[in-house]
């Protein structure tokens, strides 16, 4: 651990990289009012938002149920059908003993094994705000509730994390796992007489091997929010309105009886209700026989002098109100989540834009969202290392592996994505057949195009090495081969002499 004095200088030198951004602005805010601080250190209600993404918290269960969907289809979106992640440098790809050959198919093995575990962290990452992943020292991931997540600062520099704590509380049993750049700390603390026992591990890699993924965070928060956070209000209010309708249709699916124009109404009202056996107040704060009309047994009504009976309803229109504003309020949705319309499954009409135009910016704004996610990566020749997203991710994962593994390359790491949108298959296809007739593009490109097969290049080898083969074991001795090479026109020129 550094010293006070490492601490405080490293302080000192930090305070001067920041001048002129905005945390010096609010130092300087400070040193005026005494009542803002640099630092934003709002935590979001991880429990209240758990719960209303399960549509459980009062007051929103029927708006909430749009929670989920919102998430999920950004992050399938985000997070696509594959990631491939690999290092900068290339290895030779015929050269299975080359180290960053091997460590790139390393990676193409452990990007596929955690494929899901990277889509539950983004999609609670993005209900809740905040999501860590955790590097285990066999090279697994493991994913804490951040709730359970406690992180330990350095008093002079915010952005600097000396420790991760991650607190399980079980029935029985309270683990503390203490996470350093230079140990591993697990206290287990017994719920009764057993005395606490402490285990301390060397931390080998020299970084801490947890990851902290913030949503939407600005630059001096600690922690991200959850993506709808904005929309709380909206929400709130969109559940009203649908309760509001409910309540409308359910009042009006019954019609209420109404008796009209007779003169003397409890002579009606005794003709057609029974005793209930109870006793109430009237207007005059009397005790008074209870009695109802019990319309299972009633076959007949009966109706006073000049008086007539029938069914009616409340005059209707007020349901087509409440959904034009549900519209409003759905397309307002729409605006902020940026998902267009036809992903809901809506249809489109012809004054708006087409699918097509609406997809073009939901591509640029998924664009933006994965890089938010993939953090800076390691530069040796700026003596910078990777910091934050996926990058500082599985660069701890690089350096743990790289300790029972020494053909593992720690080096400077690239992410791509799996494509968001394709041209059309067919002319895409037509493309492909005009560019190798014409001998642009190699056997491998081509078939490649077609998305047949895994790795073109190699089912291109076996295909030729297939076909020769079979040629072979048709013609052993090379009669046709022979015969084509004395065709008239390939036959020699005979001496002149």
């Amino acid at each position: 651990m550094p010293t006070v004095k490492e601490r405080v200088q490293r302080g000192a030198n930090q305070v001067r990289e920041i001048i002129g951004r905005t945390a010096v602005a609010v130092v300087r805010t400070l040193r005026l009012t005494g009542a803002t601080l640099a630092i934003d250190t709002t935590t979001p209600d991880y429990q209240w938002w758990d719960m209303f993404r399960r549509g459980k918290q009062r007051g929103f269960e029927l708006a909430a149920l749009l929670a989920r969907p919102i998430v999920e289809v950004l992050a399938s979106w985000v997070i696509g059908s594959e990631i491939k992640i690999q290092l900068a440098q290339a290895g030779d790809p015929d050269n299975e003993n080359d180290p960053y050959t091997y460590t790139n198919r390393a990676l193409s093995k452990l990007t596929k094994r955690v494929h899901t575990n990277l889509l539950n962290m983004v999609m609670d990452l993005y209900h809740l705000g905040d999501q860590y992943v955790i590097v285990n020292a066999d090279g697994s991931f493991s994913l804490p509730s951040p709730d359970t997540v406690e992180v330990v600062r350095d008093e002079l520099d915010y952005r600097q994390i000396l420790a991760y704590k991650i607190v399980t509380k079980l029935e029985k049993v309270t683990v503390t796992d203490s996470y350093t750049a230079e140990t591993r700390t697990v206290e287990i603390k017994w719920h009764d007489t057993r005395p606490t026992q402490t285990y301390v591990y060397d931390n080998l890699i020299g970084a801490i091997p947890v990851v902290h993924f913030p949503n939407d965070a600005s630059g001096n928060e600690t922690n991200g929010r959850p993506i709808y956070e904005p929309m709380y209000r909206w929400f709130s209010r969109y559940d009203d309105l649908l309760e509001k309708a409910l309540d409308g249709a359910e009042f009006l699916s019954d019609p209420i009886p109404t008796w009209e124009g007779m003169k003397d109404v409890d002579e009606t009202i005794l003709a057609n209700t029974v005793a209930t056996g109870q006793q109430g107040v009237d207007d005059s704060g009397d005790l008074v026989a209870e009695r109802k009309v019990d319309w299972q047994q009633q076959r007949a009504v009966f109706v006073g002098e000049g008086g007539s009976f029938k069914f009616t309803s409340p005059g209707t229109g007020f349901t087509s109100d409440i959904r034009a504003m549900l519209k409003v309020l759905f397309l307002l949705m729409l605006e902020f989540t940026r998902i267009p319309e036809a992903i809901w499954g809506g249809e489109l009409s012809s004054a708006r834009a087409t699918a097509g135009e609406q997809m073009k910016t939901f591509f640029m704004y998924i664009e933006m969202r994965r890089t938010a996610l993939e953090g800076v990566s390691r530069d040796a020749e700026l003596g910078v290392e990777a910091t934050g997203g996926l990058q500082q991710l599985f660069d701890i994962w690089l350096r743990t592996r790289a300790l029972v593994d020494k053909r593992i390359v720690v080096d400077t790491l690239n992410i791509t994505w799996s494509k968001l949108g394709t041209m059309d298959k067919e002319l895409q296809m037509k493309w492909t057949q005009w560019a190798y007739s014409a001998g642009l593009v190699t056997d491998a490109t081509a078939l490649g195009q077609a998305e047949l097969v895994e790795d073109a290049k190699q089912e291109v080898e076996k295909a030729r090495a297939e076909t020769n083969s079979r040629q072979q074991a048709e013609d052993p001795f090379g009669f046709d081969a022979a015969q084509n090479a004395l065709t008239p026109e390939n036959e020699p020129l005979e001496d002149a002499a």
